[in-house]
């Protein structure tokens, strides 16, 4: 026969980052230079959760022995997977009220190391995980198939990353709390790519720009606009090289 006790409040302030998310950007054709920008988090908008329930409304029900439980939260979501000291810790299941659920490795009431999220739209998160942030390497996969891949620093892409849109939009490099930042390469659905430096999520230092029409720019780049010192190579084999500023080329070298 199970038994019902009461339960600690468990402890899942931070849990609001598993569901929020931004949408996939638009992009525009008529600016071929503009960067497409990286979602900041995983999935589209799910429930705002913090997991302070009432010890009075919150029990636990013990199935065959203490180890594995199933606790019902006042909200009605509920966890099942092993417990101890009235927490969640080892392998379990939290299935959210909104329909989104989370199945993998708990810590002391905590979703840490290895696990997946999925909304109720179908986006998914599989990797690791630390104080219900995601933490370390993980791939995110939207439900038009876009996806990511790459390190995750306190819930923010951070690190090496492989990026790929819907559309055939796809980067490849180094972020930042959710921007680029150093090294990478950038590859536009219409032909446009660009291959160098990044900061604040833009173009800015040097880097090689190559547009559909088969013009190639080498130099400076400020602002995500060609500034400074750059040669474009044109198809036809001839250059132009010079001083260019906010994008538009102000003296012959």
């Amino acid at each position: 026969m199970g038994n019902t006790q009461q339960v600690q409040a468990l402890n899942f302030e931070n849990i609001a980052e598993i569901s929020s998310g931004s949408t996939l950007p638009t992009r525009s054709r008529e600016n071929i230079t503009k960067t497409p920008q990286i979602p900041a988090r995983t999935c589209s908008k799910g429930p705002k959760l913090s997991f302070r329930p009432l010890e009075s409304k919150t029990k636990i029900e013990s199935h065959f022995d203490s180890s594995r439980s199933i606790i019902t939260l006042d909200d009605d979501s509920k966890y099942q997977g092993e417990v101890v000291n009235s927490l969640p810790h080892g392998q379990g299941k939290l299935e959210f009220s909104d329909g989104s659920n989370y199945e993998g490795s708990f810590l002391r009431g905590d979703i840490s190391d290895e696990g997946t999220y999925l909304s109720p739209s179908g986006e998914t998160y599989k990797g690791s995980w630390w104080n219900n942030k995601r933490h370390g390497y993980g791939e995110e996969v939207w439900a038009d198939g876009s996806y990511y891949k790459g390190e995750f620093c306190r819930g923010l892409k951070t690190g090496k990353a492989k990026i790929r849109w819907a559309d055939g939009s796809a980067f490849e490099g180094q972020l930042l709390s959710s921007i680029k930042e150093g090294q990478g390469r950038l590859m536009v659905y219409d032909g446009t790519q660009y291959e160098g430096q990044w900061k604040n999520d833009k173009k800015h230092g040097e880097g090689v720009l190559m547009f559909p029409d088969g013009r190639i720019y080498k130099g400076e780049f400020k602002n995500d606009l060609m500034d400074g010192l750059g040669t474009i190579f044109m198809p036809d084999g001839t250059k132009m090289k010079g001083i260019w500023k906010k994008g538009h080329q102000i003296k012959k070298h």
